[in-house]
């Protein structure tokens, strides 16, 4: 439950408790300050209970790797992406810290923010039911979900996400333009359906295009 909900909200680590600030943070310091009868288990050990405990030696290294960041920034991603996967792989001590951390985050903020989890709740049904929600009258958008990620240019944010996306909008009126889902989905109403504003569950979606279907069938009928 703890993974679903991580990779549902995309949560991404604090500043302070990312792996990769405190790889860098390692290598930012100068060579050769470890002694020699000391080993480099017990070097790390006595450098993390420092950063922990001296703010100043925590705030001049955070400023080191900002500095690093800042001249490298193409670096600076690959090599946080790397740092990441490898310690949710390999250590399970991180692993269920993200996961507490995502669903203390889940609890605490986004279930909160209706915003969020209409965003959330649009990906869900989309991914389900496809056929049924692109048949839906679209405003602005149409909601384009292929089997394998698709790298493109969000025209909203002027970004590519690494390694591709799922759900992608489409321009109506447009032949390749498309917007991410975070960028599509920023007013609650103005991201769903003509007639389905308000609607929130997937209960009420659903009884919201029966009436709709019903109501077409009846002027159909009519003579």
């Amino acid at each position: 439950m703890l993974e679903r909900l991580g990779n549902i909200l995309g949560y991404q680590p604090s500043a302070l408790s990312s792996p990769f600030l405190a790889r860098l943070f390692s290598v930012s310091r100068k060579r050769g300050t470890k002694p020699k009868s000391e080993t480099l288990e017990d070097y790390n050990a006595r450098r993390r209970l420092r950063y922990s405990n001296d703010a100043a030696y925590r705030e001049a290294g955070l400023a080191r790797v900002k500095a690093w960041q800042a001249q490298n920034p193409e670096k600076a991603k690959l090599s946080s992406r790397v740092s990441k996967s490898t310690s949710y792989k390999q250590n399970p001590v991180f692993r269920q810290n993200q996961l507490a951390m995502r669903l203390r985050a889940y609890h605490e903020v986004y279930k909160k923010d209706p915003l969020v989890m209409l965003r959330r709740s649009l990906r869900q049904w989309i991914e389900r039911q496809h056929d049924f929600m692109s048949a839906l009258p679209w405003k602005t958008h149409s909601p384009e979900m292929p089997e394998a990620p698709i790298e493109r240019l969000c025209q909203s944010c002027h970004r590519k996400r690494h390694g591709g996306a799922r759900l992608w909008w489409h321009r109506l009126g447009s032949d390749d333009q498309y917007d991410c889902h975070s960028c599509y989905v920023q007013d609650a109403n103005a991201s769903m359906p003509e007639g389905y504003e308000g609607i929130r569950t997937w209960k009420d979606l659903v009884a919201r295009k029966q009436e709709f279907d019903a109501l077409d069938q009846s002027n159909k009928s009519k003579p």
